[in-house]
């Protein structure tokens, strides 16, 4: 039992005094606050022991090159899964942070060098595979967090009311179905809207299908929406300004006219987002279940497809399965619309915890706007 004890010590030993490398220090005086001392060790040494990656990211980045230190890391974090990505992340998030002058200082004064040659070659392959985007939104990921940062777009989001998600969601069943087709839009677009067409019953609006989405979003054909099992599902009308139609009918159900100048809009930087995207599709465009008011430095996450772990999947799909649970229950028929559910989400990128959202509800009779409830949503 001694000697199992013993070989554990030296090979911790081990680690410690071979893996030196540019940074070490000011990397374990970052990660010492925040760690157990095992845990330290082996966040230390453990992702370097075969590589010379943070001696080059700690050179670029003393060279004033963070384009290419960044680079270097986004390729050795791609794919990391358990604690190679705990390890990694945790030692980018170092370098994010990192006082640069300290850097300097630091690379000036050790012995380990990395030669210009291995820097030229470096610069070249990295630029081959593609470089580092800066993105404005990580120092505020860095200073408050990923799951504060979730919690914080959520609760300063707009959600709509139960009621006026399963009205819409019928009247576009009804439209689909040819019941009570000749009313339909009628009611919800501005006359003067109305007037500029040549009948009143053109269709269900939907985005027009040059802007992005996915492959799997089914397209326009001959003024109708056929979806990726090419099943013809209705009329379209498209949405040039992108999101009129919708501005319209928010202002319908609430009475907010989100289409108004800049000055006069009753929500300033909120975005509408289409949650599960899909906005080519007519029985996603207007539907209230896949629409959100997100905050504007939030929503550039949700307009990713990005992988499973990542910040932007955990927003989207924590955002998803709120909406499933205030909505799912509420939503029926989807056979008729050639649907088979609620749409899915992923539940192992849902981050749980209580959320206190803003809900928007229909106005009433004699009511200009309707009111803006707090609802407490516990995933």
């Amino acid at each position: 039992m001694f000697g199992i004890y013993l070989f554990k010590y030296l090979k911790i030993i081990y680690y410690i005094k071979m893996k030196k490398y540019l940074l070490r220090e000011l990397y374990h005086n970052y990660i010492k606050k925040q760690l157990t001392k095992s845990c330290c060790d082996d966040y230390l040494t453990k992702p370097f022991s075969t590589t010379d990656v943070p001696n080059q990211v700690a050179s670029f980045l003393a060279n004033d090159e963070p384009i290419y230190a960044y680079t270097i890391l986004d390729k050795e974090c791609k794919d990391k899964v358990g604690n190679q990505s705990s390890w990694w992340k945790k030692y980018y998030e170092f370098i994010r942070l990192v006082v640069r002058k300290e850097v300097k200082d630091a690379v000036e004064e050790s012995k380990i060098k990395v030669q210009e040659n291995v820097m030229n070659d470096l610069r070249k392959s990295l630029q081959e595979y593609g470089l580092h985007k800066f993105d404005g939104m990580q120092p505020l990921i860095d200073a408050i967090g990923e799951e504060a940062f979730i919690h914080l777009a959520i609760n300063n989001s707009y959600f709509f009311s139960p009621e006026i998600v399963k009205d819409r969601h019928d009247k576009i069943i009804d439209y689909i179905c040819n019941i009570n087709s000749d009313a339909y839009e009628a009611e919800y677009i501005r006359k003067s809207e109305i007037d500029k067409r040549k009948e009143k019953n053109e269709g269900i609006p939907a985005r027009n299908t040059n802007t992005k989405e996915g492959e799997n979003s089914g397209k326009h054909e001959n003024g109708e929406y056929v979806d990726e099992n090419n099943i013809k599902i209705c009329k379209v009308v498209e949405d040039g300004n992108g999101n009129a139609k919708v501005c319209s009918i928010i202002r319908f159900y609430t009475g907010y006219y989100l289409n108004q100048t800049l000055e006069k809009k009753p929500f300033k930087n909120y975005i509408i987002s289409h949650i599960w995207g899909r906005a080519i599709d007519p029985r996603f465009f207007t539907n209230f279940w896949n629409i959100v008011l997100v905050p504007a430095w939030a929503n550039h996450l949700l307009d990713k497809d990005e992988a499973s772990g990542t910040l932007a999947s955990k927003l989207k799909q924590t955002i998803m399965a709120i909406n499933n649970k205030l909505y799912n229950n509420k939503c029926t028929d989807w056979n008729k619309i050639s649907l088979s559910g609620f749409p899915k989400y992923n539940p192992k990128d849902v981050l749980s915890g209580c959320y206190e959202i803003n809900v928007i509800q229909k106005k009433t009779k004699g009511e200009e706007y309707g009111k803006i409830t707090k609802e407490t949503v516990n995933l």
